[in-house]
């Protein structure tokens, strides 16, 4: 019988122990509680008192896609009124708070029309107020902040001695008597485990949690170099040998039939010399979509088979894997090559010298087939155990990506892993990036229409293929079946729509049509990230690109001008955006460069879990604290040490 999942499962807790590595997105001071409201600061977080002596004011939103109403509060304090605003149904709240007496609530002072207006107000209870009160994050589309704050706040006093002792047995303690262990590289005086999360998640004063959260940073960074030191070795032994001469690597590469660049000739000789060495080989070959990544991989499987090596190559969708397998067989036909996909029947004999084909590889190769090299195609499109599941089982594995993943990038700066960028190009060509917002919507359907009118191929992307509803509201409401028929009615006979759900025949027909011009106009998922090649596209735009990782959206930029010449990619967000989502967005603007992208990506979501066989591949977890980045510059500071110790 299947183990119950953690209620916070969705946020990477498995024990109800762990609860306690789910950090406070943010504390709200409610020690000093406000009821002169004009004194009010606008921008400041504050915490008001006041009384509600009328029922809420209900209104809908002016867009219309919103099936739910909000309702208008008025706090009142001495004469001047606060305004706050709850979406949804708020019947419990009205009962709570109206003609109640004085009541509390958190939020950000702002204005609006000479109106006093608090933010995201939080109502807080008599009993809250005086103290600090860590507030938790939630997951989109699994469970509101709110909820996970209310679980925390409940069983973390129920918890927080168990809690201590988990996290002492992750460390080897044996008792709280070693607690000191554990602090003596974090600038504090703390000594106890148990201090730490109290401190953490009931501290007096904000400065306290403040300082309790650099603690988090130092000792969870020790925690990971601790694990990347005791699994940093690579195999070593002559099976991991793959000996390949120059005249074997010349012999291949002159059936190209074009001049290799200096970067992709450089790669393929440093990996030649790699390979050569009785230790396993990890190594990224890192270009931009269209560098000749492919080519360059090809090349060294074709020498490696030629000399006697058995070779696999994944790929993460059915049309990629078989343009390689076709490019493999139209460039070197004497190599002995299969194609494997979901469809070669079990019973298969897997016995040529190279195999290409999808993730369904993952399923048929064992160490009983004796490969030496694995070649992934697209690394970021796979989970780390697929890839490091392939490594330990056939050796030596080679990725290629134009955007690495935040934990290969993290791993590539430990030293753990080889690279190779290819940033010479065949062909010249230059994409102009934009942010656009709720504004713009005129601007994006008008430079639609200018391409269209031109003759011009456009892509648009949305983020689903259709919208869903969770804990009863409307949730990713823009989708490509909502939006297809607008476009439709703009670009009569013009629009072709596509989706990971069509079969490879009908993915097919789409792509033969815009290549012939037939139809001008995709409106598609982010399936186009890979695999889809739509001839002299030189105008995209991501719809909420928000909702999408800078690897994904760099990915689909380099379907632009892939044969040269000037793109242009719109980033349209339909809703105002954070200031961190900002950000985030901005760095595809100030760059097409994707080795830099991902450095810029490792720095906002964090390495993932850098421990051998986790799974987390980009984001906050990392093995100890579930939502909270490591510091890269700390890792690195803690792994020399301990390789200067075990020197």
């Amino acid at each position: 019988m299947a183990s119950k999942k953690h209620p916070l499962s969705a946020l990477g807790v498995q024990r109800e122990e762990d609860i306690v590595l789910l950090m406070p997105d943010k504390y709200l001071d409610c020690r000093a509680p406000i009821t002169n409201f004009q004194s009010l600061e606008l921008g400041s977080e504050v915490l008001v008192r006041g009384e509600i002596t009328s029922a809420p004011m209900k209104r809908w939103p002016q867009n219309k896609k919103i099936r739910q109403p909000f309702f208008v509060f008025d706090l009142w304090s001495n004469g001047v009124s606060v305004q706050f605003v709850v979406f949804g149904d708020c019947e419990k709240l009205v009962e709570k708070v109206l003609d109640a007496g004085p009541v509390y609530f958190y939020g950000t002072v702002s204005q609006f029309q000479n109106q006093l207006q608090l933010k995201d107000a939080v109502h807080i209870k008599p009993e809250q107020v005086g103290t600090v009160i860590p507030f938790y994050p939630g997951t989109r589309g699994a469970m509101k902040a709110e909820r996970v704050t209310s679980y925390l706040h409940s069983r973390f006093p129920k918890i927080a001695k168990k809690a201590a002792q988990a996290i002492r047995d992750r460390f080897g303690l044996k008792g709280s008597g070693q607690d000191t262990a554990l602090f003596q590289y974090a600038d504090t005086t703390l000594t106890s485990i148990d201090d730490l999360l109290w401190m953490t998640h009931r501290p007096r004063t904000p400065q306290e949690a403040c300082h309790a959260a650099s603690v988090w940073e130092t000792i969870s960074a020790f925690y990971v170099a601790h694990h990347l030191h005791e699994n940093s070795e690579m195999g070593a032994g002559p099976e991991f040998q793959i000996g390949i001469t120059d005249q074997c690597v010349n012999e291949v590469m002159s059936a190209v039939p074009f001049q290799l660049v200096d970067d992709q000739a450089e790669a393929v000789y440093t990996i030649q010399r790699r390979l050569a060495q009785p230790e396993q080989t990890h190594h990224l070959i890192n270009g931009d979509v269209g560098s000749g990544k492919t080519i360059t991989f090809l090349i060294l499987a074709v020498a490696a088979a030629r000399s006697g090596a058995r070779v696999a190559i994944m790929a993460p969708n059915g049309p990629l894997a078989k343009q390689i397998y076709q490019e493999l067989d139209t460039l070197w036909p004497d190599v002995g090559k299969q194609f494997v996909n979901g469809d070669t029947p079990q019973n298969t004999p897997i016995d040529q010298s190279i195999v290409v084909g999808t993730q369904a590889l993952c399923f048929r190769l064992g160490p009983q087939d004796g490969f030496n090299l694995v070649i992934v195609d697209e690394q970021q499109r796979y989970s780390v155990e697929q890839r490091e599941g392939f490594m330990s089982s056939h050796g030596n594995i080679i990725e290629s990506t134009a955007t690495c993943i935040p934990r290969t990038m993290a791993l590539l700066q430990f030293g753990n892993i080889g690279v190779s960028l290819i940033k010479s190009k065949h062909s010249e060509k230059s994409i102009h990036t934009r942010l656009l917002g709720p504004n713009d919507t005129r601007t994006v359907f008008g430079q639609v229409k200018a391409f269209v009118d031109q003759g011009e191929r456009v892509l648009v992307v949305y983020p689903l293929k259709e919208g869903k509803e969770v804990e009863g509201e409307q949730f990713d409401k823009e989708s490509i079946l909502e939006s297809y028929e607008v476009w439709e009615r703009k670009f009569p006979g013009q629009v072709h729509m596509l989706h990971g759900d069509m079969k490879e025949d009908e993915k097919t027909q789409i792509i033969d049509d815009l290549k012939t011009k037939r139809k001008n106009l995709l409106i598609s998922t982010t399936v186009v990230e890979v695999g889809i090649n739509i001839p002299n596209l030189r105008y995209c735009v991501v719809v909420n690109p928000d909702r999408a990782g800078l690897v994904t959206l760099h990915q689909i930029r380099g379907r632009l001008v892939r044969n040269g010449g000037i793109g242009l990619f719109d980033m349209f967000c339909l809703d105002k955006i954070s200031a961190k989502t900002q950000k985030r967005l901005t760095v595809l603007v100030n760059s097409n460069d994707g080795f830099e992208i991902a450095e810029e990506d490792l720095k906002l979501r964090g390495a993932g879990d850098l421990k051998k066989g986790s799974q987390a591949q980009s984001g906050k977890s990392n093995g100890l604290i579930l939502n909270q980045p490591i510091k890269v510059e700390y890792v690195r500071f803690f792994l020399e040490m301990l390789k200067q110790v075990a020197a």
